[in-house]
C-alpha cells in the first residue's frame, strides 16, 4: 500500500525487474498479483511528476519475505473433511485444521486427524524473515485399539534460504525429521503397520552459475532407531544449460548408499527443444545410464478450438530386457465439455509380447439456473451462469471472475465455477465490439452459498458523448465550474466541467436518467439519454435548478 501525492508516472520494480507502468492520480493505492517469487524479495517504486524529480520508494525492509504458508495478519484459515474408505466403506475418517496469521511473518496452526482407531493431533507454524524462512510441525498419535504402541509422536522442522532479487546467490534448504516407533496417522482402514522409529535429514543447495548454467545438490540421510538400525544415505544433483534459445540440456545423478547393500548409481541426460514463438510445441529426448531411453513430442493443432496432441515413445532402439512402447494421447477442452483419445502398443523386451490399448472419453454437463441452461465442462459445488439477452445474441462474449482466464463464446450461455463462497467479481465483455459498445451489466459482485447457482444475464449498451450548454439566470454562459454527475441510483458515475462559453461534454455514458451538481450552493441540472445511433447527444441549451440545503 502507497500514496501518490501528486499525479505521476509510477514505475514498479520486482527484484529488479521492470513489471508495470502506470499512470497514476493522486490518491492511495494497493498493489496485489505481483509476480514476487518464494524468498526474499526486493520491490521499488518510482515516481516521476513532470517537474524531473523522480522519488523512490522500497519496501519498509530491505527485502520483503514471501513464504508459502504465511497468511496476512490477523487473516486466519479452516478447513474440514469427513467420509468412509474408498476400499473399506464402513471405516469413516475425519480431519480438519485452522491457520491464523499472528503477523506478517508469523504463521500458526492447528490441527487433528481421526478415524476409529486412533487420533492426530498437532501444530505448526511457518516464519518468514530476513534471514530465512522456519517452518515447523509437531504430532501426537493415541491409539486405543491394542497396539503396543499407544502413543506416538513426531516432528520436523525446516530452514530455507532463497532472495530472487540476488540472482548469483543460491538457495538452500535444510529439514529434519523424527518420527517414534509406531507413529502412523489415521487412516479409513483397518490395515495397520508398525513404523519403525527414525529420523531424517535432508539438505539442497542450487543455484545459477552463469547467465545460461545453472546446478543443484541434494544429501539425504535416514537411520532407523530400533529393529535393524539401517543406515543409508542418497546423493543427488544435476547441471543444466541453455544451449540454444530453443535447446536445453540437463545431466542428473544419484547416488544411493544403504548398509549392507551395494551402492546403486544411476544418472540420465535430457535433451528439451521448444518455439519460442509456440510455447504448445515441445520435443524431448532422455537416455538412461541403464540403457533406457525415451523421445516424446507434444503440440496443438487448431482443431476443435485447440486440441492438443501428444507423442511418446520409449526404448525405440531396442536390444533391452524392458519392453518398447509408442503411444499417442490427444486432447480438448471447452467451456462444455472434454474429449479425449489415448492409444498405444508395447512390443519386444525378454519375453517378446504385443499389446495395444485405445481409449475414448467424452464428458460433458449440464448446469442451469432461474430456466437457463449452459453446457458445461463439469458442474462444480457453485457456479455463475453467464447468460446474453436478445440484443447480444450471436455475438461473441468474453466473461470472468476475479480478472481469470476468460471464458469465450459466441452469444451461448456459459457456466463458470466459483472457487469459494467469499465475494468474487464477475465480468463480462464484448471484445469484438466497436468501443462505445460495452454490456448493461459489464461488472456485478458475488457470493455464492451452498451448492448454488447464480444468473447473470447481461445485454448490449451504448456509451454515449454528452454535450450540452449552461447560463446563469442572467443569460451569462456558467463559465469555469466543475460538475458531479450521478446516476438515478444517486450513484457518482464520472465529472465534467464547462469551458468560458459555458460547454461540457460528458463521455461513457449509458441510457438512464442523470442530474448533475454544479460547484458547492445546490445547483443541478438534470437529463435523460434516450437510444440513439450516432452515439453523440447535443442537449443543446441545459437549464440549472437551485436545490434548497
Amino acid at each position: 500500500a502507497f500514496t501518490v501525492e501528486k499525479p505521476s508516472l509510477v514505475r514498479i520494480y520486482a527484484n529488479g525487474t521492470l513489471i508495470r507502468t502506470s499512470k497514476m492520480a493522486a490518491g492511495n493505492y494497493r498493489l496485489f498479483d505481483l509476480p514476487l517469487g518464494y524468498g526474499l524479495n526486493a520491490l521499488e517504486l518510482q515516481f516521476e511528476d513532470g517537474s524531473g524529480m523522480i522519488q523512490v520508494l522500497r519496501t519498509r525492509k530491505p527485502f520483503l519475505s514471501v513464504e508459502p504458508g504465511v497468511l496476512i495478519a490477523d487473516e486466519s484459515e479452516f478447513g474440514f473433511s469427513a467420509g468412509v474408505g474408498r476400499m473399506e466403506t464402513d471405516q469413516p475418517y475425519a480431519s480438519g485444521f485452522f491457520r491464523h496469521g499472528i503477523s506478517y511473518e508469523f504463521t500458526g496452526a492447528l490441527f487433528a486427524q481421526v478415524d476409529l482407531r486412533s487420533i492426530l493431533t498437532g501444530g505448526s507454524f511457518t516464519y518468514g524473515s530476513q534471514i530465512g524462512s522456519l517452518s515447523g510441525a509437531t504430532a501426537l498419535v493415541s491409539a486405543w485399539d491394542g497396539r503396543d504402541h499407544p502413543l506416538s509422536v513426531a516432528a520436523n522442522l525446516g530452514y530455507r534460504f532463497l532472495i530472487p532479487a540476488k540472482k548469483g546467490l543460491p538457495a538452500l534448504t535444510m529439514f529434519a525429521e523424527y518420527t517414534s516407533t509406531g507413529f502412523l496417522s489415521p487412516q479409513p482402514t483397518t490395515t495397520v503397520g508398525v513404523p519403525q522409529s527414525a529420523i531424517q535429514i535432508t539438505s539442497q543447495i542450487g543455484g545459477t552459475l552463469g547467465p545460461s548454467l545453472s546446478a543443484g545438490f541434494n544429501v539425504v540421510w535416514r537411520r532407523t532407531l530400533d529393529g535393524m538400525f539401517k543406515e543409508s544415505v542418497s546423493l543427488g544433483g544435476n547441471l543444466s544449460s541453455r544451449l540454444l534459445d530453443t535447446l536445453t540440456a540437463n545431466l542428473s545423478f544419484h547416488c544411493d548408499f544403504e548398509s549392507g547393500i551395494s551402492p546403486d548409481l544411476g544418472a540420465s541426460l535430457s535433451m528439451n527443444m521448444s518455439d519460442f514463438r509456440n510455447s504448445n510445441s515441445r520435443t524431448g529426448f532422455s537416455q538412461s545410464l541403464d540403457g533406457t531411453n525415451s523421445v516424446s513430442y507434444s503440440d496443438k493443432i487448431p482443431l476443435l478450438g485447440g486440441m492438443g496432441i501428444g507423442l511418446t515413445g520409449t526404448n525405440l532402439i531396442g536390444g533391452l530386457a524392458d519392453p518398447s512402447s509408442i503411444s499417442l494421447s490427444t486432447s480438448a477442452s471447452s467451456p462444455f465439455g472434454d474429449v479425449s483419445l489415448d492409444g498405444g502398443v508395447n512390443y519386444g523386451g525378454s519375453d517378446n509380447l504385443f499389446s495395444s490399448s485405445l481409449s475414448v472419453d467424452v464428458s460433458t454437463a449440464l448446469a442451469f439456473a432461474d430456466g437457463v441452461f449452459a453446457f458445461t465442462r463439469r458442474i462444480p459445488d457453485s457456479f455463475v451462469l453467464f447468460a446474453p439477452m436478445t440484443s447480444a445474441r450471436g455475438m461473441p462474449l468474453s466473461f470472468s471472475i476475479d480478472g481469470s482466464a476468460a471464458l469465450h463464446t459466441n452469444g451461448m450461455a456459459v457456466a463458470t465455477p466459483l472457487a469459494s463462497y467469499r465475494r468474487a467479481e464477475a465480468a463480462m465483455d464484448f471484445p469484438e465490439a466497436d468501443a462505445d459498445i460495452v454490456a448493461t451489466v459489464p461488472r456485478s459482485i458475488v457470493q455464492t452459498s451452498y451448492r448454488s447457482g447464480i444468473l447473470y444475464r447481461a445485454g448490449l449498451s451504448r456509451q454515449y458523448m454528452v454535450t450540452g450548454r449552461v447560463f446563469d439566470s442572467r443569460g451569462e454562459p456558467f463559465a469555469y465550474i466543475a460538475g458531479d454527475i450521478s446516476d438515478a441510483q444517486n450513484q457518482t458515475v464520472g465529472y465534467t466541467f464547462t469551458d468560458e462559453e459555458g460547454v461540457f461534454q460528458v463521455f461513457g455514458l449509458i441510457p438512464g436518467a442523470y442530474s448533475i451538481e454544479w460547484g458547492k450552493d445546490g445547483m443541478t441540472s438534470s437529463f435523460r439519454l434516450e437510444e440513439d445511433m450516432d452515439g453523440i447527444i447535443d442537449l443543446g441549451m441545459v437549464a440549472i435548478e437551485t436545490v434548497d440545503r
